[in-house]
């Protein structure tokens, strides 16, 4: 892929093969063509305007992020919230049921004491 591409030596602007002057700036390519191959570094002017557009996508990258983060967060502070609430029901139902079965123990002493009596 080592394709001969032509810029003007003045402007830096991509140029046809053959072309006598640059299409961008007017320079004599005759003279001063520059020859450089595709698999080489090109330097490229950078504008303020392309720099704001950089910053915005990395913001907008940066918000999405956050707005994930944030959510991962949520979700975990509500399953933790679910896990705490389904700990403390268990708990009642076990209370409530060990209430229940030391009526049932109380109610089987008192019935073991009234057939002895009566014996």
């Amino acid at each position: 892929m080592n394709e001969e591409v032509n810029f003007c030596s003045q402007c830096g602007a991509k140029i046809s093969s053959g072309v006598k002057f640059c299409s961008n700036c007017g320079h004599d390519l005759i003279n001063s063509s520059t020859k450089i191959t595709s698999d080489k570094t090109i330097k490229v002017e950078v504008t303020n305007v392309t720099v704001e557009k950089g910053f915005e996508a990395i913001g907008k990258v940066f918000k999405r992020n956050k707005k994930k983060r944030e959510e991962k967060e949520r979700q975990k502070r509500e399953e933790k919230i679910r896990r705490e609430l389904k700990y403390k029901q268990i708990e009642a139902t076990l209370k409530r049921g060990t209430n229940r079965l030391t009526i049932v123990y109380i109610i089987a002493i008192l019935l073991i004491t009234i057939w002895l009596a009566n014996r």
